[in-house]
Protein backbone atom coordinates (compact mmCIF):
# COMPACT_ATOMS: atom_id res chain seq x y z
CA UNK A 1 0.00 0.00 0.00
CA UNK A 2 1.37 3.38 -1.03
CA UNK A 3 1.17 5.88 1.86
CA UNK A 4 1.33 8.89 -0.49
CA UNK A 5 -1.87 7.78 -2.18
CA UNK A 6 -3.76 7.38 1.10
CA UNK A 7 -3.10 10.93 2.30
CA UNK A 8 -3.39 12.66 -1.08
CA UNK A 9 -6.19 15.26 -1.27
CA UNK A 10 -9.34 14.20 -3.07
CA UNK A 11 -10.28 15.98 -6.27
CA UNK A 12 -13.09 18.54 -5.98
CA UNK A 13 -16.38 17.17 -7.20
CA UNK A 14 -18.55 20.20 -6.48
CA UNK A 15 -17.11 23.70 -6.89
CA UNK A 16 -17.29 24.93 -3.30
CA UNK A 17 -15.92 28.39 -2.60
CA UNK A 18 -12.96 28.25 -0.26
CA UNK A 19 -13.26 30.75 2.61
CA UNK A 20 -10.47 33.29 2.86
CA UNK A 21 -8.15 33.19 5.81
CA UNK A 22 -8.85 35.82 8.49
CA UNK A 23 -6.59 38.83 8.47
CA UNK A 24 -6.04 38.48 4.74
CA UNK A 25 -7.29 41.60 3.01
CA UNK A 26 -8.93 41.47 -0.37
CA UNK A 27 -6.86 43.03 -3.09
CA UNK A 28 -8.24 46.36 -4.18
CA UNK A 29 -8.93 46.84 -7.84
CA UNK A 30 -6.02 48.63 -9.37
CA UNK A 31 -7.19 51.89 -10.86
CA UNK A 32 -6.66 52.14 -14.58
CA UNK A 33 -4.34 55.07 -15.27
CA UNK A 34 -5.97 57.85 -17.24
CA UNK A 35 -4.02 58.71 -20.35
CA UNK A 36 -4.99 62.40 -20.58
CA UNK A 37 -4.27 65.10 -18.04
CA UNK A 38 -6.42 68.15 -17.41
CA UNK A 39 -4.37 71.08 -16.12
CA UNK A 40 -6.68 73.60 -14.46
CA UNK A 41 -4.75 76.76 -13.65
CA UNK A 42 -5.41 79.95 -11.74
CA UNK A 43 -2.09 81.56 -12.58
CA UNK A 44 -0.41 82.25 -15.89
CA UNK A 45 1.43 79.40 -17.60
CA UNK A 46 4.63 80.68 -19.18
CA UNK A 47 5.83 79.74 -22.65
CA UNK A 48 8.76 77.85 -21.08
CA UNK A 49 6.32 75.74 -19.06
CA UNK A 50 4.23 75.05 -22.17
CA UNK A 51 7.42 74.00 -23.98
CA UNK A 52 7.98 71.48 -21.19
CA UNK A 53 4.57 69.94 -21.88
CA UNK A 54 5.19 70.03 -25.63
CA UNK A 55 8.40 68.06 -25.08
CA UNK A 56 6.41 65.27 -23.38
CA UNK A 57 3.31 65.26 -25.60
CA UNK A 58 0.64 67.38 -27.23
CA UNK A 59 -1.09 70.15 -25.34
CA UNK A 60 -4.23 72.13 -26.04
CA UNK A 61 -5.32 75.40 -24.47
CA UNK A 62 -9.08 75.56 -23.96
CA UNK A 63 -10.80 78.72 -25.19
CA UNK A 64 -14.32 79.94 -25.92
CA UNK A 65 -14.40 78.23 -29.34
CA UNK A 66 -14.75 74.90 -27.53
CA UNK A 67 -17.65 76.11 -25.36
CA UNK A 68 -20.28 73.49 -26.21
CA UNK A 69 -17.93 70.71 -27.26
CA UNK A 70 -17.30 67.71 -25.02
CA UNK A 71 -13.66 67.28 -24.01
CA UNK A 72 -13.55 63.93 -25.81
CA UNK A 73 -14.30 65.64 -29.13
CA UNK A 74 -11.58 68.28 -28.87
CA UNK A 75 -8.52 68.11 -31.17
CA UNK A 76 -6.03 65.37 -30.17
CA UNK A 77 -4.08 66.20 -27.03
CA UNK A 78 -2.34 64.67 -24.02
CA UNK A 79 -2.64 67.75 -21.80
CA UNK A 80 -5.62 70.12 -21.77
CA UNK A 81 -5.09 73.53 -20.13
CA UNK A 82 -8.16 75.30 -18.73
CA UNK A 83 -7.93 78.73 -17.07
CA UNK A 84 -10.16 78.85 -13.96
CA UNK A 85 -10.19 82.64 -14.03
CA UNK A 86 -12.44 82.62 -17.12
CA UNK A 87 -16.18 82.33 -16.49
CA UNK A 88 -16.86 80.25 -19.62
CA UNK A 89 -14.05 77.86 -18.71
CA UNK A 90 -15.57 77.30 -15.26
CA UNK A 91 -18.94 76.69 -16.88
CA UNK A 92 -17.42 74.20 -19.33
CA UNK A 93 -15.67 72.32 -16.52
CA UNK A 94 -18.95 71.97 -14.69
CA UNK A 95 -20.92 70.97 -17.79
CA UNK A 96 -18.70 68.26 -19.27
CA UNK A 97 -17.56 64.90 -17.96
CA UNK A 98 -13.94 65.32 -16.98
CA UNK A 99 -13.71 61.96 -15.19
CA UNK A 100 -11.70 60.44 -18.05
CA UNK A 101 -8.91 62.88 -17.20
CA UNK A 102 -6.43 62.98 -14.37
CA UNK A 103 -6.76 66.50 -12.98
CA UNK A 104 -3.95 68.77 -11.77
CA UNK A 105 -4.52 72.31 -10.50
CA UNK A 106 -1.64 74.69 -11.16
CA UNK A 107 -2.13 77.43 -8.60
CA UNK A 108 -0.22 79.97 -6.51
CA UNK A 109 0.58 78.80 -2.98
CA UNK A 110 -2.26 80.82 -1.45
CA UNK A 111 -4.87 79.07 -3.68
CA UNK A 112 -3.89 75.54 -2.57
CA UNK A 113 -6.86 75.40 -0.18
CA UNK A 114 -9.49 76.56 -2.68
CA UNK A 115 -12.72 74.60 -2.96
CA UNK A 116 -12.49 73.99 -6.73
CA UNK A 117 -9.50 71.70 -6.14
CA UNK A 118 -11.64 69.37 -4.01
CA UNK A 119 -14.59 69.69 -6.40
CA UNK A 120 -12.43 68.48 -9.29
CA UNK A 121 -10.77 65.72 -7.20
CA UNK A 122 -7.48 67.23 -8.24
CA UNK A 123 -3.94 67.57 -7.01
CA UNK A 124 -2.73 71.11 -6.38
CA UNK A 125 0.76 72.07 -7.47
CA UNK A 126 2.68 75.32 -7.60
CA UNK A 127 5.47 74.07 -9.91
CA UNK A 128 5.72 71.67 -12.80
CA UNK A 129 8.34 68.89 -12.67
CA UNK A 130 11.54 69.92 -14.42
CA UNK A 131 13.54 66.67 -14.30
CA UNK A 132 11.79 63.78 -16.01
CA UNK A 133 13.37 61.06 -18.14
CA UNK A 134 10.21 60.14 -20.06
CA UNK A 135 6.57 61.09 -20.53
CA UNK A 136 5.53 58.44 -17.99
CA UNK A 137 7.96 59.83 -15.43
CA UNK A 138 6.79 63.39 -16.13
CA UNK A 139 3.13 62.38 -15.73
CA UNK A 140 3.88 60.43 -12.53
CA UNK A 141 5.67 63.41 -11.00
CA UNK A 142 2.88 65.74 -12.10
CA UNK A 143 0.11 63.56 -10.66
CA UNK A 144 1.71 62.77 -7.29
CA UNK A 145 1.94 65.34 -4.56
CA UNK A 146 5.40 65.98 -3.18
CA UNK A 147 6.15 64.63 0.26
CA UNK A 148 6.57 67.37 2.81
CA UNK A 149 8.49 67.24 6.03
CA UNK A 150 6.48 67.51 9.25
CA UNK A 151 5.93 71.02 10.53
CA UNK A 152 4.62 72.09 13.91
CA UNK A 153 3.42 75.42 12.48
CA UNK A 154 1.44 73.74 9.66
CA UNK A 155 -0.13 71.32 12.14
CA UNK A 156 -1.11 74.18 14.47
CA UNK A 157 -2.64 76.23 11.62
CA UNK A 158 -4.38 73.09 10.33
CA UNK A 159 -6.15 72.81 13.68
CA UNK A 160 -6.74 76.55 14.09
CA UNK A 161 -8.28 77.38 10.71
CA UNK A 162 -11.28 74.99 11.00
CA UNK A 163 -11.97 76.38 14.49
CA UNK A 164 -12.04 79.92 13.13
CA UNK A 165 -14.39 78.94 10.28
CA UNK A 166 -16.99 77.48 12.67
Amino acid sequence: MDIGRVYAPLPAVIGVPVPEAKGEEKEEKEEIPKSKILVVHSKDVSSEELALFKFHGRYLKWDDRYMNIDFGQLPPHDYLFVDMREKNARYALGAVNHMEYSVVCYVPWFHKGEKFIDQLSAIATTKFPLRAVSKEDFDRQLLNEKLRSPSLARTFFGWLVPCLQA
